[in-house]
């Protein structure tokens, strides 16, 4: 699980999403990393708009007893929504979230994945 003091400065700088229930308990979080230029464009070419920068999954976790209710998808779908790209690293035992929720994956390395998605 992701420990909330080193969030607070990410939460403020608005690269992170939160999921909470009614009472504002924390269920879950998405930590973002901007990413300053799109893929799959010429290194040197700026994007055409903000949106098109997209970012980084840094981290991503959702409370042990609130997983499998789809608070995982929801905060990949907001960051997309928000974003309009995501890249990822990740291990191989959570490769099947990555594909269910349409990202593009490629190995790396050893049992480490890189995935990208677009809105």
């Amino acid at each position: 699980m992701l420990e909330f003091a080193p969030l607070e400065p990410t939460i403020a700088a608005d690269d992170a999403l939160v999921a909470t229930d009614g009472a504002g308990t924390v269920r879950g979080a998405i930590v973002l990393k901007p990413e300053p230029a799109a893929t799959g464009r010429e290194p040197d070419s700026m994007p055409a708009s903000p949106r098109e920068r997209g970012a980084h999954i840094d981290a991503i976790a959702v409370r042990n007893s609130h997983r499998g209710r789809g608070i995982g998808a929801a905060l990949v779908d907001a960051a997309i929504e928000r974003e309009g790209r995501l890249t990822a690293h990740f291990h191989g035992s959570v490769r099947p979230f990555y594909e269910a929720l349409g990202f593009e994956i490629v190995r790396m390395e050893d049992d480490r994945y890189s995935g990208i998605c677009r809105q």
